[in-house]
Formats: C-alpha cells, sequence, structure tokens
C-alpha cells in the first residue's frame, strides 16, 4: 500500500485500501491512505468523503492534511469545506476530553450480548481502555496497573502518545472467542478497525496485542504504515520485559529464543533482506520461524542500544523507505549483510536458553491450563511437590519468586529461569482469596 502511494501507483492503492475497509470499515489510517490514494488520482471528492470518515473514527495528523503534498489539489477543490468542518468538529471534541469511542462500545456491547453471564466492563481513564473481563477485583487491578506501566514505557521510549480513541481489551474466558480468531494457538488479536483486542492470558499475550494497539495509534497519528517485520517485532519484543531504573528496556528470553537460535544455527532461517521485505502473508504464513526471528533480531538490535533509534529513522525516513531496511543500516550502522553477521554471532554467543512452556511442569509436579489470571492446576503428577505443599487443582498460579505468571508458557519460562535453589515461593489464588506457599523443587 505505502509503497504503491509511493510510487504514485493510486489506482491499485484505492483499490488495497478498499479491499481493507470492507473487512475493517472504522480503520481511521487505511481510510486517509484511501484519502490519499484517491486525492493522487485526482478524484478530489472521493478523497474529501475518505477524509471525512477518517477524521471522525480518530485521525489527527491534521498537519498531514493540511500541508502535504498529496491533498495540494484537495485543498483547492470545493470540497475542501467538507474536510475543515470535520477538522474543526475533531478538535472541538479533542478540547474537551469528549472522545466517543463508538468502536470500542460497539466491541464491548457486542461481546457482552454474546456472554452476557460473568464478564463485567471497567473503563479506565489511565489507559484509554474499556476492560471487559471475568477477573477478581485484585487480578483486575493488577492487569490495569501493567498496561498503565507497558503504556507509559512505550510513549516515553517510542511512540510519545497513548491511544487516542479507547480500545476495548476483552479478557476471553475458556471458549470464548474461538469465532473470533481465537485458536488453542492463537491466544490473542488485536483489531484497530474496531479497536477489538482479545486475549486469553493477561501475560505476554497481552503485552503483545496491546503493543500493536499502541503502535497502530501512532502510525494512524502519523499516517504511516509500517511493514509486518517492524510491527511484530516490537510486539513480540515487548511480550516479556523489564523497565531498568534509569528507564531503559531489559528484553527477557522467552520461549521464541531457541526456536530463533536453531533457525540461524541451521541455516533455516531466511537471509535478513528476505525476512525483512516479505509480503505479510508470507511473513504470517510461515509465523513459526518468522515471529521467534523478528523477536531476536528486535533483542540484538535492544542490546546494541538502538531500538528507540531504530523506530525514530524509521518514522523519519519512511516515505522513502516504507520497509525501514535502511533504517535499520542507519540505527546499527552497518550494511543488511553486516548486521546479519552480527546478529547471528550473538544469538550463537547467548547460546540455549531452555526455556519451558509444556503445560506439565515436573519440576513441582503440576499440570496447567491457562485461565485468565494465570496458570489454573488441572492435576498432579506422581510425587508432586505442590500437592505437599498444600496446593489444590483449580488455584490459580499468579506467580514464582515474585515475578508474576499470567499464562501456562509465563509458568514454564520462571520456573526454569528462577535460580536454582531448593524452594520456590508460588503465589497463588484459591477463589477470591491470595496467599504463598514455599514448594520444593523436585530432583
Amino acid at each position: 500500500m505505502n509503497e504503491a502511494l509511493t510510487q504514485r501507483r493510486s489506482a491499485d492503492a484505492l483499490t488495497r485500501a478498499k479491499a481493507w475497509l470492507d473487512r475493517a470499515p472504522g480503520d481511521a489510517g487505511m481510510l486517509a491512505l484511501a484519502a490519499r490514494a484517491a486525492a493522487q488520482s485526482g478524484d478530489q471528492r472521493v478523497a474529501a468523503g475518505f477524509l471525512k470518515r477518517a477524521i471522525e473514527e480518530g485521525f489527527a495528523d491534521f498537519a498531514a492534511i493540511e500541508s502535504g503534498p498529496d491533498f495540494a489539489g484537495l485543498r483547492r477543490h470545493e470540497s475542501w469545506a467538507v474536510v475543515q468542518d470535520a477538522m474543526r468538529a475533531a478538535r472541538a471534541r479533542n478540547e474537551h476530553g469528549a472522545l466517543t469511542g463508538t468502536e470500542a462500545t460497539k466491541a464491548v456491547d457486542a461481546w457482552r450480548m454474546r456472554f452476557p453471564s460473568g464478564y463485567r466492563a471497567f473503563p479506565d481513564g489511565a489507559t484509554n481502555t474499556m476492560l471487559v473481563t471475568t477477573q477478581d477485583p485484585t487480578s483486575r487491578a493488577e492487569l490495569l496497573s501493567m498496561l498503565a506501566a507497558v503504556t507509559q514505557d512505550q510513549v516515553d521510549r517510542l511512540f510519545g502518545k497513548g491511544l487516542t480513541q479507547p480500545v476495548a481489551v476483552i479478557v476471553a474466558s475458556g471458549a470464548d472467542g474461538e469465532g473470533d480468531g481465537l485458536t488453542p494457538t492463537r491466544a490473542g488479536r488485536y483489531e484497530h478497525g474496531m479497536r477489538r483486542l482479545l486475549t486469553r492470558d493477561t501475560g505476554a499475550t497481552l503485552r503483545h496485542e496491546f503493543t500493536h494497539a499502541l503502535h497502530f495509534a501512532h502510525m494512524e497519528r502519523i499516517n504511516q504504515l509500517h511493514p509486518i517485520w517492524l510491527r511484530e517485532g516490537l510486539a513480540t519484543v515487548f511480550e516479556t520485559y523489564r523497565t531498568r531504573e534509569d528507564g531503559s528496556f531489559e528484553f527477557l528470553p522467552n520461549e521464541r529464543a531457541d526456536a530463533s537460535m536453531q533457525l540461524l544455527e541451521s541455516g533455516a532461517a531466511p537471509a535478513l533482506r528476505r525476512l525483512l521485505t516479505m509480503p505479510e502473508d508470507d511473513f504470517q504464513r510461515d509465523g513459526e520461524s518468522t515471529y521467534p526471528l523478528v523477536r531476536s533480531l528486535m533483542e540484538y538490535i535492544a542490546s546494541r542500544g538502538a531500538l528507540e533509534r531504530l523506530y525514530a529513522e524509521s518514522v523519519a525516513g519512511f516515505r522513502d523507505d516504507p520497509a525501514c531496511t535502511r533504517a535499520l543500516e542507519r540505527a546499527l550502522g552497518g550494511s543488511l549483510e553486516e548486521i546479519e553477521r552480527a546478529w547471528a554471532t550473538w544469538a550463537r554467543e547467548r547460546g540455549a536458553q531452555g526455556l519451558s512452556t509444556d503445560p506439565t511442569q515436573p519440576s513441582i509436579g503440576v499440570t496447567t491450563e491457562d485461565h485468565p489470571d494465570g496458570a489454573r492446576i488441572v492435576r498432579f503428577v506422581t510425587k508432586s511437590t505442590a500437592r505437599d505443599a498444600g496446593l489444590r487443582p483449580g488455584d490459580v498460579l499468579v506467580g514464582v519468586d515474585g515475578e508474576p505468571v499470567r499464562s501456562v508458557r509465563e509458568l514454564g519460562v520462571a520456573l526454569t529461569r528462577a535460580p536454582r535453589k531448593e524452594n520456590l515461593t508460588i503465589r497463588f489464588r484459591r477463589g477470591d482469596s491470595y496467599s504463598t506457599v514455599e514448594v520444593r523443587r523436585r530432583p
């Protein structure tokens, strides 16, 4: 899309934009791109219609509208008055804090109509979200605190501003959401046009999808659609991280680490240039390799202290570099071939992490399943030290040695990463009560 606009293939770009809008009619960023395509082709009346809809859906990059070269013809056309009226109305709404959140409200109402039992909605002004969940007050407060921290971290270091419009954050329980794209292997998704985020776990998956929400909000404001490697690279790298005292990020290995290392070591990974220019359909189809690889790449970039510079370079040079390959070269000060060699060496030297995400964790003798706020015990294995410590089937494990656990995969990573000592401090929920217990590691 962006490449087509850069090359002034306006008819091609408009066709693609309309196809996307058939699926997501409220996507403000795509409406703005459609307006650019129509304006390039000379159909200023159609361009004005798309821009009016984009502004009503939250598009706020008025500088691009009022001074961008693609809209020069529109600004001389009689339809320009329609766009000016829409911008005046939007500025008035924003000045008085009256963002409507229409799409998010629709998503919340539709979900609660389909699943009326147990779900409650909680608007949160700090994150500009509408949380829909079955969680108890404690786990709900911890979730919102985490989203506030993620928002602040990414606003400070990358995006400059949080969500422009409210987003519905729906924490699905059990099999709820299977008709909306959630599957046993896909625990979350973000749909920007609907302002809807669905997740089955409130840890790594939620951070992944919420990063998409913040990133799409920024792209919408600046009228850019970044390549999938950059979007998924940022989303995957923020799955598991800490913020140091100096404000910098410490990205922690997760279960993707060993997969990426094996791909790089075996020669099965695509060449870096191919990974960065891969069409979206191919990237998603090869997700078992592409997602671990772009997370590993982002970890490497962050280890060089260049993550923020990469994003800044991507934004600044986007018009001439829509694949953001030259942005990567500028951020790291080398050619793609040099970066590829250095990245592979870094991954090899870091070595295998051995992080287990299996539902059965032999170190404490439990089999668990995902629950909205942690990993729920399904059964115990023979000689289970967790059972000996007093845990029961149905208890939800929510922390290991002070590290939050919000899914089966996070439990496995936390148990693997915990210091090698005889006893682990396990935090768990039983009903509405929270407790901690010391659990001895099994030999």
